[in-house]
Protein backbone atom coordinates (compact mmCIF):
# COMPACT_ATOMS: atom_id res chain seq x y z
CA UNK A 1 0.00 0.00 0.00
CA UNK A 2 3.01 2.47 0.86
CA UNK A 3 4.54 1.87 -2.19
CA UNK A 4 1.56 2.38 -4.38
CA UNK A 5 1.03 5.44 -2.70
CA UNK A 6 4.47 6.80 -2.80
CA UNK A 7 4.55 5.74 -6.80
CA UNK A 8 0.93 7.81 -7.14
CA UNK A 9 2.62 10.67 -5.67
CA UNK A 10 5.60 10.49 -7.84
CA UNK A 11 3.21 10.25 -10.67
CA UNK A 12 1.70 13.63 -9.64
CA UNK A 13 4.91 15.25 -8.72
CA UNK A 14 6.25 14.82 -12.09
CA UNK A 15 2.63 15.54 -13.98
CA UNK A 16 2.57 18.78 -12.26
CA UNK A 17 6.18 19.93 -12.60
CA UNK A 18 6.02 18.95 -16.47
CA UNK A 19 2.22 21.08 -16.59
CA UNK A 20 4.76 24.10 -15.02
CA UNK A 21 7.16 23.28 -17.37
CA UNK A 22 4.35 22.73 -20.45
CA UNK A 23 5.65 26.00 -22.31
CA UNK A 24 8.49 25.18 -22.93
CA UNK A 25 7.48 22.11 -24.85
CA UNK A 26 4.58 23.22 -26.71
CA UNK A 27 5.51 22.96 -30.57
CA UNK A 28 4.47 25.54 -32.92
CA UNK A 29 3.05 23.65 -35.78
CA UNK A 30 0.31 26.23 -37.61
CA UNK A 31 0.39 27.06 -41.11
CA UNK A 32 -2.23 29.81 -42.31
CA UNK A 33 -3.30 31.65 -45.29
CA UNK A 34 -5.35 34.08 -45.85
CA UNK A 35 -6.81 37.40 -46.90
CA UNK A 36 -6.70 40.74 -45.00
CA UNK A 37 -8.54 43.95 -46.02
CA UNK A 38 -7.21 47.28 -44.40
CA UNK A 39 -8.10 50.98 -44.14
CA UNK A 40 -6.39 53.87 -43.75
CA UNK A 41 -7.77 56.13 -40.86
CA UNK A 42 -5.02 59.12 -41.70
CA UNK A 43 -2.43 60.55 -43.68
CA UNK A 44 0.40 61.24 -41.62
CA UNK A 45 0.98 61.03 -37.79
CA UNK A 46 0.41 64.91 -37.31
CA UNK A 47 -2.95 66.94 -36.63
CA UNK A 48 -2.57 68.90 -39.70
CA UNK A 49 -0.89 67.62 -42.73
CA UNK A 50 -0.17 69.21 -46.20
CA UNK A 51 -1.74 66.13 -48.06
CA UNK A 52 -4.19 63.47 -48.18
CA UNK A 53 -3.45 59.79 -49.06
CA UNK A 54 -5.80 57.11 -48.37
CA UNK A 55 -5.15 53.58 -49.55
CA UNK A 56 -7.68 50.38 -48.99
CA UNK A 57 -4.89 47.14 -48.72
CA UNK A 58 -6.34 43.96 -50.64
CA UNK A 59 -3.56 40.97 -49.02
CA UNK A 60 -3.53 37.58 -49.59
CA UNK A 61 -1.06 36.21 -46.89
CA UNK A 62 0.65 32.93 -46.01
CA UNK A 63 2.14 32.35 -43.24
CA UNK A 64 5.25 30.04 -41.68
CA UNK A 65 6.98 28.94 -38.17
CA UNK A 66 10.00 30.57 -38.02
CA UNK A 67 10.54 28.58 -34.79
CA UNK A 68 9.00 25.69 -34.13
CA UNK A 69 9.04 25.77 -30.41
CA UNK A 70 7.07 28.05 -27.92
CA UNK A 71 8.94 29.28 -25.42
CA UNK A 72 6.92 32.18 -22.46
CA UNK A 73 4.19 31.93 -24.73
CA UNK A 74 5.79 33.36 -27.42
CA UNK A 75 6.35 31.99 -30.80
CA UNK A 76 7.62 33.46 -34.31
CA UNK A 77 6.44 33.01 -37.68
CA UNK A 78 7.56 34.07 -41.24
CA UNK A 79 4.75 36.10 -43.11
CA UNK A 80 4.40 36.77 -46.80
CA UNK A 81 2.19 39.42 -48.56
CA UNK A 82 1.26 39.71 -52.11
CA UNK A 83 -1.23 42.82 -52.24
CA UNK A 84 -3.23 44.85 -55.10
CA UNK A 85 -4.27 48.13 -53.33
CA UNK A 86 -6.46 51.07 -54.00
CA UNK A 87 -5.90 54.52 -52.87
CA UNK A 88 -6.65 58.06 -53.84
CA UNK A 89 -5.07 61.25 -52.73
CA UNK A 90 -4.98 65.42 -52.65
CA UNK A 91 -2.83 67.96 -52.00
CA UNK A 92 -2.06 71.94 -52.50
CA UNK A 93 -1.75 71.50 -56.15
CA UNK A 94 -4.64 69.03 -57.05
CA UNK A 95 -7.65 69.98 -54.29
CA UNK A 96 -9.85 67.10 -55.61
CA UNK A 97 -9.34 63.18 -54.78
CA UNK A 98 -7.71 61.87 -57.23
CA UNK A 99 -7.47 57.89 -57.96
CA UNK A 100 -4.24 55.85 -57.96
CA UNK A 101 -3.36 51.90 -56.80
CA UNK A 102 -0.29 49.89 -56.11
CA UNK A 103 1.02 47.01 -56.35
CA UNK A 104 3.24 45.19 -53.97
CA UNK A 105 4.85 42.32 -52.19
CA UNK A 106 6.11 42.07 -48.56
CA UNK A 107 7.82 39.78 -46.32
CA UNK A 108 8.18 40.14 -42.57
CA UNK A 109 8.17 38.18 -39.58
CA UNK A 110 5.02 38.32 -37.03
CA UNK A 111 5.49 36.89 -32.84
CA UNK A 112 2.48 35.68 -31.29
CA UNK A 113 1.61 36.02 -27.76
CA UNK A 114 -0.65 33.35 -26.72
CA UNK A 115 -2.41 33.99 -23.69
CA UNK A 116 -1.90 30.63 -22.05
CA UNK A 117 -0.42 27.19 -22.21
CA UNK A 118 -3.09 25.67 -24.07
CA UNK A 119 -4.50 27.75 -26.14
CA UNK A 120 -2.48 27.82 -30.16
CA UNK A 121 -4.66 30.34 -32.45
CA UNK A 122 -5.70 33.16 -29.56
CA UNK A 123 -2.68 35.06 -28.97
CA UNK A 124 -1.77 38.99 -29.35
CA UNK A 125 0.28 39.74 -32.57
CA UNK A 126 3.53 42.30 -33.06
CA UNK A 127 4.47 42.04 -37.01
CA UNK A 128 7.31 44.01 -38.92
CA UNK A 129 7.16 43.72 -42.73
CA UNK A 130 8.60 45.30 -45.71
CA UNK A 131 8.61 45.18 -49.60
CA UNK A 132 9.18 46.45 -52.99
CA UNK A 133 5.50 48.25 -54.21
CA UNK A 134 4.80 50.32 -57.57
CA UNK A 135 3.17 53.25 -56.82
CA UNK A 136 0.80 54.27 -60.03
CA UNK A 137 0.19 58.59 -59.48
CA UNK A 138 0.81 59.85 -55.47
CA UNK A 139 1.17 63.82 -53.69
CA UNK A 140 3.61 66.10 -54.68
CA UNK A 141 5.35 65.26 -51.69
CA UNK A 142 6.19 61.70 -53.41
CA UNK A 143 7.56 60.92 -56.69
CA UNK A 144 5.27 58.03 -58.00
CA UNK A 145 6.65 54.35 -59.11
CA UNK A 146 8.79 52.09 -57.61
CA UNK A 147 8.83 52.41 -53.49
CA UNK A 148 9.62 50.24 -50.29
CA UNK A 149 6.24 49.61 -48.19
CA UNK A 150 7.61 49.42 -44.42
CA UNK A 151 4.56 48.44 -41.76
CA UNK A 152 4.18 48.08 -38.39
CA UNK A 153 0.95 46.50 -36.93
CA UNK A 154 -0.31 45.02 -33.46
CA UNK A 155 -3.70 42.92 -33.34
CA UNK A 156 -5.35 39.93 -31.54
CA UNK A 157 -6.19 36.69 -33.58
CA UNK A 158 -8.66 34.27 -32.40
CA UNK A 159 -10.56 31.39 -34.10
CA UNK A 160 -14.10 31.79 -35.52
CA UNK A 161 -15.26 28.18 -36.73
CA UNK A 162 -13.50 24.50 -37.07
CA UNK A 163 -10.37 26.19 -38.95
CA UNK A 164 -11.21 29.54 -39.56
CA UNK A 165 -9.87 32.29 -37.40
CA UNK A 166 -10.02 36.27 -37.56
CA UNK A 167 -7.30 38.75 -36.48
CA UNK A 168 -8.31 42.74 -35.71
CA UNK A 169 -5.37 44.57 -36.11
CA UNK A 170 -4.16 48.36 -36.36
CA UNK A 171 -0.04 49.95 -37.57
CA UNK A 172 1.23 52.19 -39.48
CA UNK A 173 3.05 52.21 -42.87
CA UNK A 174 5.69 54.82 -43.89
CA UNK A 175 5.95 54.31 -48.12
CA UNK A 176 8.86 56.08 -49.88
CA UNK A 177 11.66 54.77 -52.05
CA UNK A 178 15.16 55.04 -50.33
CA UNK A 179 16.16 58.49 -52.38
CA UNK A 180 16.21 57.41 -55.64
CA UNK A 181 14.32 59.39 -57.17
CA UNK A 182 13.09 62.74 -55.76
CA UNK A 183 11.29 64.02 -54.51
CA UNK A 184 10.94 61.81 -51.74
CA UNK A 185 9.30 62.82 -48.48
CA UNK A 186 7.72 59.52 -48.07
CA UNK A 187 3.47 58.68 -47.44
CA UNK A 188 2.56 57.77 -43.84
CA UNK A 189 -0.63 55.63 -42.82
CA UNK A 190 -2.60 55.07 -39.85
CA UNK A 191 -4.09 51.65 -40.65
CA UNK A 192 -6.78 49.46 -39.52
CA UNK A 193 -8.32 46.42 -40.56
CA UNK A 194 -9.51 42.74 -40.49
CA UNK A 195 -7.73 39.16 -41.12
CA UNK A 196 -9.52 36.08 -41.98
CA UNK A 197 -7.54 33.17 -42.16
CA UNK A 198 -7.43 29.48 -42.31
CA UNK A 199 -5.10 26.96 -40.45
CA UNK A 200 -3.45 24.48 -41.83
CA UNK A 201 -2.02 20.74 -40.77
CA UNK A 202 -3.57 18.92 -37.32
CA UNK A 203 -5.78 21.01 -34.96
CA UNK A 204 -4.94 20.12 -31.74
CA UNK A 205 -5.36 23.01 -29.47
CA UNK A 206 -8.40 23.03 -27.35
CA UNK A 207 -10.12 26.06 -29.23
Amino acid sequence: MKAILFTSLALLGSDALWAQDSTYHRQNTHEYIGITVEHSLKSGYKMDQDYDYYATLIELEYQKPLIKTIKNNIALNLLFQPQVNLATYRDWKVETLQDSWEAGFNVGVIFHAYLNDRSSRRYFTISSSTGPHYIHATPVRQAPGFIFSNNIRIGFHYPVYQRINAEVKIGVRHASNAGLIRPNHGLDNVFAGLKLTVALGKLNDED
